[in-house]
């Protein structure tokens, strides 16, 4: 046994091993950022050929073939910072056109460049110097496709030249709360291999937060699979698998090798809906130990919203479910995060920690926000905070993993201590104790002629409620009794005496029976085990004639039935008998010699 244990306490301690690698990859996490601009994007060390083309751009609401025209004299236009929301210029739903003058110095046409933009939104087509360069969606859609997703496009050697050159964006708009024209960056003229290079990262770093999200949710998993009970084990696991699906899902790599924008959409918004209710389960189980009836409505809320994406292929509805969602999360985060700040403040350590990681996440929120993103833009940019609420679960969860490590360590000591004593039991075990033993076999065995006294007996061996020595002596007294060897042996006993034995009730002094004080007393110990210590004295006629033990039990005080024969043979050793008036009430009958 101790060997089966020990193995199971290394598996555990392996699994704490893999756990603490896990929570140092997602702490680690946020190194991948710290190079980024303060535009969303990467910034790479910089190249020779490199052209930064964020900051003032010109913009014009219309639209006209002859825009992309190099030629074009847009003094006019309005000037619009990049990357930036047209919505915060104007609310305005349709075509517009983005243009950017730039100088290159020297002659570019012996280069293989490329153009890189972190978001436009929605459908696009890009020109430089009239060139067209590739389009993401159609102009023309009634729906909003690809509009999330960076933009990077080859820049053929003939369309570059020394001096001034224009780069020209074609955008359309459609809804009223979208993000709409350059909203991310980096922006950007540069090698093409750079540009390639920027791209392999950007995918690198989404896709190795989705495989320490799968690497955690393992983790987690199959803790659940060793120990099934703990359910917190489970739906932690499952919530960041969900969360390592949903940013799968958002790479951009995964759209071009799907090449189906609104699939995956569909698929993002399902798992983005769904992705409270196993959170909830493991708050229910963290904080009140199980699944409770009111938590199962929240469970169902988030079902009901990841039902939305099935109702239709329009993007918009989606999006406005999503601003509903967002409604219906607040107050559960709000409830979540007071749950667990108060058990913080009782002193319960590892809601500390996940009170951090809330106050963390909602510390990036604020800050994307208050920088003028919209609350859906500062949900899908808060890394930062992500990471720091699944590392502080991470490790809350850990830590409680160490606590039980050590409560294995000593369970483990207290089995072997276990076994040591259980060896020197067995050693020392001498004529004195196998003696009762001895005697219960010879007693059992001298009641093959009556079944009922030997069921009794059995009984009596397989009640928790007897201990052994007591047992031992019980049975003793009942082959006694049965012999007839304790009938003679009485005295008379009264006033203070018999009060005494009663204990301490008050009884008329004329009072007197006849009785061993050892029998007496083992039938008041017996009857008092049987009511919970509540027994109540009563005589019985006028003038007395009987004195009455009253013992009114429970079902949870259930007395051996052996206990019940050692009553009835103590009555007929006293001259009296035992009335069983209903399953749960003795009555001793003991004579009164005067009254």
């Amino acid at each position: 046994m101790i060997g089966r244990f020990s193995k199971a306490a290394r598996s555990v301690w392996s699994f704490h091993l893999l756990g603490r690698a896990c929570i140092f990859s997602v702490l680690m996490l946020p190194v991948c950022d710290l190079g980024a601009e303060g535009s969303g994007g990467f910034e790479l060390a910089n190249t020779v050929r490199r052209l930064d083309l964020a900051g003032e751009w010109r913009i014009r609401f219309a639209d006209e073939p002859d825009f992309s025209d190099p030629s074009l004299n847009d003094e006019q236009w309005q000037s619009i910072p990049v990357p930036s929301n047209w919505r915060d210029l104007r609310d305005y739903d349709g075509r517009a056109w983005y243009r950017k003058h730039f100088q290159l110095s020297i002659d570019a046409s012996r280069d293989a460049y490329a153009i890189y933009i972190g978001s436009i939104g929605t459908a696009n087509e890009i020109y430089v110097n009239g060139h067209f360069l590739g389009r993401r969606g159609s102009i023309d859609e009634s729906e909003a496709h690809w509009y999330d997703l960076p933009v990077s496009y080859t820049v053929p050697a003939q369309a570059l030249r020394a001096g001034d050159n224009v780069v020209a964006v074609r955008v359309r708009g459609y809804y009223a709360h979208f993000s709409e024209g350059i909203t991310a960056g980096p922006v950007l003229l540069d090698d093409f291999r750079e540009v390639q290079r920027m791209r392999a990262l950007r995918d690198a770093k989404e896709l190795s937060f989705s495989a320490v999200f799968v690497l955690v949710a393992l983790y987690f998993l199959l803790f659940f699979v060793r120990v099934p009970q703990i359910r917190s084990h489970l739906y932690f696991g499952t919530f960041m698998l969900m969360l390592a699906a949903y940013v799968t899902l958002r790479v951009p790599l995964v759209h071009e090798m799907a090449d189906d924008f609104l699939l995956l959409k569909r698929l993002e918004y399902i798992v983005l809906f769904l992705l409270p209710a196993p959170f909830v389960l493991f708050w229910a189980h963290l904080h009140f130990g199980s699944v409770r009836p009111w938590h199962v409505p929240l469970v169902l809320v988030w079902v009901l919203f990841a039902c939305v994406p099935f109702l239709g292929s329009r993007v918009i509805v989606w999006s406005d479910a999503l601003g509903y969602w967002m409604i219906a999360l607040a107050p559960v985060s709000l409830v979540i995060a007071g749950s667990l700040a108060w058990k913080a403040f009782r002193g319960h350590a590892e809601s500390r920690i996940i009170v951090g990681g809330v106050f963390v996440l909602l510390l990036t929120i604020l800050n994307d926000s208050l920088m003028d993103r919209s609350i859906i833009e500062s949900f899908r940019m808060s890394s930062y905070g992500t990471v720091a609420l699944v590392a502080a679960i991470s490790i809350s969860l850990v830590q409680s993993f160490v606590h039980m490590q050590r409560e294995s360590d000593a369970t483990l000591e207290r089995l072997r201590e276990l076994d040591r004593l259980k060896s020197s039991f067995v050693g020392n075990l001498t004529d004195s104790l196998l003696e009762p033993a001895k005697t219960i076999s010879a007693y059992v065995g001298s009641l093959d002629g009556d079944s009922g006294s030997r069921e009794a007996v059995y009984q009596s061996l397989r009640s928790s409620g007897e201990s052994l020595a007591r047992l031992l002596d019980r049975v003793l007294l009942l082959s006694q009794l049965q012999s007839g060897g304790l009938r003679s042996d009485g005295e008379v006993l009264k006033g203070e005496r018999l009060e005494q034995l009663l204990g301490n009730r008050s009884l008329p002094a004329e009072i007197a029976i006849r009785c061993n004080p050892e029998l007496l007393r083992t039938a008041w110990q017996i009857l008092e085990e049987w009511a919970g210590g509540n027994v109540e004295v009563s005589p019985i006629g006028a003038p007395v004639k009987q004195l009455a033990l009253v013992a009114r039990g429970h079902p949870e005080r259930a007395e051996p039935a052996i206990s019940r024969q050692v009553l009835r043979e103590i009555a007929r050793a006293f001259g009296g008998n035992m009335i069983e008036s209903d399953q749960w009430t003795l009555q001793l009958l003991i004579p009164v010699l005067s009254s």
